[in-house]
């Protein structure tokens, strides 16, 4: 075998390595934990060496990038030490006036040249197959790169102590050299990551989004809660819930601001098999949380599990109660309606390119950019059934109307006290 033969297939070895350690990166930073997770629980241990690269990835990444860099540097010093010689000789044969100059064109030549290829091959298209296949690259990769982080890790630790000592020279600490990634670079990460399913992107948006909510934002509004005083019997809870079509009920003393727990149909069950219609609901009542209307929802979901309460009382800035929240509700507000109509979707409904009902739940801004409306916005309110109400000054009786901008609003419906539905017709 001849020297050049045995240069070129050192080179293609050392570049095929570099493709290695490129893959195994992004393999496994793209990697999801859900797919890889189950496949550890069931045993396999390349997908438990997965999951501790992702869980510490320090030395991980220190072992790729000491491989890149070394294959890297071995595939140009190779290829400049073996090659350049006989393209020296040729320039100087083909190209006399270039005799002198013929060993650092040909260096010059033979490094751009392996720079490229490493670049394609070694870091590109491996990176690209990654990319698309993270779950499989890095089941593959998970034990070889186990194994070289093994025997490297002398090496790796020295680079990381001759790291951290220049970075304090530099009158930085080492745990500081990471800096936080923003929302915003998060969001474009997200957005680029061809691996991911467009209703992952989606879930992760309204993860970011559901970080800034608050309570006031996604509670039940006092006038929708369904609610029997704590005097009451289980067969008034029973009308009520079929009246008001909510399985959960609030228990109450007095009035809605002095609300002391809650009950589910599922709670009387025992009850009603045992005819014990008249038993109090108070007796199979369960607590409730109490939060301002101010209190972060990722906090309050937090805490509503930690205390296996479902429901939590939102309070006004006098105490009074303004709402309620669920878990099911906060859960809704970060999954969103996948595949499906949106809440606020579901509350309207095209009669005519100029006639719609609307539920009176529906948001004045939705309302608004939806349907390139004027409602006046107010602390007041916030929806459209608050906006009727405020402009009236009273309960009003289905029928009555309001006329503001060129656009009517009739009401259509009431339930109770409560503004059901409303017809908006524009008549300019």
């Amino acid at each position: 075998m001849s020297p050049l033969l045995i240069s070129l297939i050192a080179i293609g070895a050392l570049i095929l390595l570099n493709a290695f350690f490129a893959a195994a990166e992004i393999a496994v930073i793209s990697v999801r934990n859900t797919r890889i997770k189950p496949l550890a629980e069931r045993g396999s241990g390349a997908a438990q060496i997965v999951l501790k690269f992702l869980k510490d990835p320090s030395q991980f990444l220190a072992t790729i990038q000491a491989g890149v860099t070394l294959a890297g540097f071995l595939a140009s010093a190779t290829a400049a030490a073996q090659l350049s010689g006989g393209l020296a000789n040729f320039i100087r044969e083909q190209i006399p006036f270039l005799s002198g100059a013929a060993n650092i064109i040909a260096i010059v030549l033979i490094t751009l040249a392996i720079s490229y290829i490493t670049l394609v091959f070694g870091e590109l298209v491996p990176k690209r197959i990654a990319i698309l296949k993270p779950e499989q690259i890095s089941l593959i990769v998970a034990w070889p790169i186990e194994w070289i982080s093994t025997i490297a890790y002398p090496i790796t630790r020295i680079l990381s102590f001759s790291t951290n000592i220049v970075i304090r020279i530099f009158g930085m600490r080492p745990e500081d050299t990471a800096p936080a990634t923003t929302e915003e670079e998060l969001k474009l990460l997200v957005t680029q990551h061809s691996a991911l399913l467009d209703e992952e992107k989606e879930l992760i948006r309204h993860a970011f989004e559901f970080g800034d909510t608050v309570s006031r934002q996604i509670m039940v509004p006092r006038p929708n809660i369904a609610a029997v005083e704590s005097k009451a019997t289980i067969r008034d809870a029973l009308e009520e819930a079929k009246e008001s079509g909510h399985p959960r009920l609030l228990v109450y003393q007095e009035n809605l601001d002095n609300i002391i727990g809650a009950v589910h149909l599922k709670d009387m069950i025992d009850y009603i098999e045992k005819n014990r219609l008249d038993a109090l609901v108070s007796e199979v009542m369960r607590p409730v949380a109490y939060v301002p209307e101010t209190r972060r929802a990722i906090s309050l979901l937090k805490d509503l599990q930690k205390s296996r309460l479902h429901i939590a009382v939102v309070l006004d800035e006098y105490g009074g109660t303004a709402g309620i929240v669920t878990i099911e509700d906060i859960v809704e507000e970060i999954v969103g309606e996948f595949g499906g109509k949106t809440e606020e979707e579901e509350m309207i409904k095209a009669v005519s390119e100029r006639e719609i009902v609307v539920d009176g739940r529906l948001p004045i801004d939705e309302l608004n950019e939806r349907f390139d409306l004027n409602v006046p916005i107010s602390p007041e309110y916030d929806t459209v059934a608050g906006w009727i109400l405020a402009r009236l000054g009273h309960i009003p009786r289905p029928g009555e109307e309001v006329v503001y901008d060129g656009v009517r609003y009739r009401v259509q419906s009431m339930q109770q006290r409560r503004v059901a539905l409303v017809r908006i017709i524009k008549t300019t």
